[in-house]
């Protein structure tokens, strides 16, 4: 079994009605399709994986700079509560 396109077409042979078919193997067009939508799931995957990633980094950002800020005063970290 595979995919495929069936075109009918009509035509006048020498007075007589004439049913022409051709048959389109669509099993290239098929695997490129399923490989552009594998592409593009893995692309969605990683960008959320980046904005994820974004996301985390800016939180580590904010607690050094806090943990910088609070050794500038010279707060020991077994001091807070």
């Amino acid at each position: 079994m595979f995919p495929l396109h069936l075109s009918v077409g009509r035509a006048q042979v020498a007075d007589q009605r004439v049913f022409i078919g051709i048959l389109h193997d669509l099993t290239l067009c098929k695997s490129t399709e399923s490989a552009l939508a594998r592409s593009q799931w893995l692309d969605a995957i990683g960008q959320m994986t980046g904005g994820i990633v974004n996301d985390f980094n800016s939180l580590l950002t904010i607690i050094t700079g806090n943990l910088g800020l609070l050794e500038v005063r010279g707060v020991n970290a077994r001091q807070l509560p």
